[in-house]
């Protein structure tokens, strides 16, 4: 356990659902934010195309950017966390990864010794409504 962080043990690892499982906790080696969008060049200009002219959004990006580059405010507060916390795209999820988040992007995985479940889900993230 790095960083002292341990969450509610929410669902069953390899599982994204929310299924409560019990009132244990198990310590958090590893987050990582997945966006609902394609990461590289093409991508980014997908993205942005469907963000301004057809209204799409990743949750994720409205809380780690700004409209021109990543929040500082995010920064700081992952920097607080004292764990890592990795923020992935898409087409750079390994395939393992890809396969847990299916189509539920954007969220939060979170990585412990014995296994992966999901923190933070899209409706979790759109509440947010941007704010680090």
């Amino acid at each position: 356990m790095r960083g002292g962080l341990t969450v509610p043990r929410r669902c069953v690892a390899g599982s994204a659902s929310w299924a409560s499982v019990s009132g244990m906790t198990r310590p958090i080696d590893r987050l990582v934010g997945v966006y609902r969008a394609d990461g590289g060049l093409r991508g980014e200009v997908s993205y942005l195309l469907g963000h301004y002219l057809k209204g799409a959004s990743c949750t994720l990006c409205d809380i780690t950017h700004s409209p021109f580059r990543r929040k500082a405010s995010w920064d700081a507060a992952v920097a607080r966390l004292g764990i890592p916390f990795d923020l992935l795209h898409l087409n750079e999820l390994d395939p393992e990864l890809a396969v847990f988040v299916g189509d539920d992007a954007a969220m939060v995985v979170a990585e412990t010794p014995t296994g992966r479940f999901g923190l933070l889900g899209n409706d979790d993230l759109k509440d947010a409504r941007g704010d680090v």
